[in-house]
């Protein structure tokens, strides 16, 4: 194999794409693209910073590649997406894997592949680039990658120009703390990929080594919370919420997401905070306003939740589910007739909506209306709602002697 130097990094790219990819229109049909690329060590690189510069130039190669064909698409010449979001946002959909690597000491060369459904990666693309908090990582992930380079390209010329050992001992240190970097935000954008993909063990592992690489990641921190608390640890996701906050103290959906951890610790007076938060910084976060109402809720404090549950409401007026809280929270406060008028709502948005009838046979009952309460609690047993059975049987008392 003869490579040839090239650039100030000297290094060379060799490119085999898989024939006849660029002919043509868009298929639906698995495309795959394959490259190379040498990286030849200067005198302060190890196996492991040659390796993650090599990793991160073939990959970027690859998805370049893969966004010039892309490019192509009917879709694309619509606007559906532009060009910087398919290099940015790809690397954390598809998966570029090593097939083969070489290490002589001097020369590090790397062989990656990448294989793409095009028609499954624009689909992903459009979900990821609605997501604002996910394309909002991404976009974190790649201004990392992109310091870090630009920091291993400056210290190599301090290196190189060094004068003294002590000089040279702390640019080599910092050197291969940018390595690290790299190495962290290759395995960020794996855990990404496999966390769109839904597969939680293979996310948790990644984003953990990649926090083994970079313990300043807040992206991986964050994600590896979400994942945490799926498992169901509340704790360890709190602690990584709080971690990932420390690094990056406006990120709403992080806020959003311990508040959820606290409400599972039982911990309500920081849940409120959380959300608090995260609706100051994203006042359009209909989710935010609906878990803060709940938390008010579980305080009793009636009013405050009423409040939240309106902000939820007006941000979307087809969710059952903040009718039903709402409903709840005025008939905490005495107020039936909305209350079931909220039901109500909810009833008609949903109609196998048990918690929505079961509020409603409790508001009514409350209200004096024992007949109404009774046809509603038997409602939501039929749909299944085993929290209204001690209602029923009440009701059902009640009726019998009235008669």
């Amino acid at each position: 194999m003869n490579h040839k130097k090239h650039g100030t990094m000297r290094t060379t790219i060799l490119i085999a794409v898989a024939a006849a990819l660029l002919a043509g229109a868009l298929s639906a049909a698995p495309q795959t693209f394959t490259r190379e690329y040498v990286y030849e060590a200067t005198d302060y690189d190890s196996r492991l910073t040659c390796r993650a510069i090599a990793l991160e130039q073939v990959k970027r190669s690859l998805l370049d590649e893969l966004g010039t064909y892309l490019e192509s698409s009917s879709e694309y010449r619509q606007g559906v997406l532009v060009r910087d979001d398919i290099a940015v946002m790809t690397a954390g959909i598809v998966q570029v894997k090593v097939q083969g690597e070489t290490w002589d000491g001097k020369n590090y060369w790397i062989k990656a592949e990448l294989t793409a459904d095009p028609d499954s990666v624009l689909a992903s693309l459009r979900a990821v680039l609605a997501d604002r908090d996910r394309a909002r990582e991404l976009l974190a992930l790649k201004a990392r990658a992109d310091q870090a380079m630009q920091e291993i390209d400056r210290l190599r010329h301090e290196l190189a120009a060094a004068q003294s050992d002590n000089f040279m001992f702390a640019r080599q240190i910092s050197y291969l703390r940018q390595a690290q970097v790299l190495s962290s935000a290759e395995w960020a954008y794996r855990g990404t990929a496999y966390l769109i993909a839904g597969d939680n063990g293979l996310a948790l592992g990644a984003f953990t080594k990649a926090l083994e690489n970079d313990s300043a990641s807040a992206v991986s921190y964050a994600n590896r919370g979400v994942l945490y608390a799926r498992a169901g640890d509340y704790l360890a996701a709190f602690k990584d919420y709080s971690a990932a906050l420390r690094l990056d103290p406006k990120n709403p959906r992080t806020f959003y997401n311990r508040g959820i951890a606290d409400f599972k610790l039982g911990d309500l007076d920081a849940a409120v905070r959380d959300f608090s938060e995260a609706v100051a910084l994203a006042p359009d976060d209909r989710p935010a306003w609906f878990n803060r109402a709940l938390a008010y809720q579980q305080k009793k404090q009636y009013q405050k939740s009423v409040l939240d549950f309106d902000r939820a409401v007006a941000l979307d007026s087809t969710d059952a589910a903040a009718f039903v809280g709402r409903g709840a929270s005025q008939t905490g406060l005495r107020q039936y007739k909305p209350a079931i008028a909220d039901y109500s709502r909810a009833i008609a948005l949903d109609p196998n909506n048990g918690d929505a009838f079961a509020g409603r046979a409790e508001a009514r009952l409350l209200a004096g209306d024992q007949a109404k309460a009774f046809d509603d609690a038997q409602a939501a047993a039929a749909l299944g709602n085993q929290d209204v059975r001690v209602l029923l049987d009440k009701l059902q008392l009640l009726l019998q002697k009235g008669h």
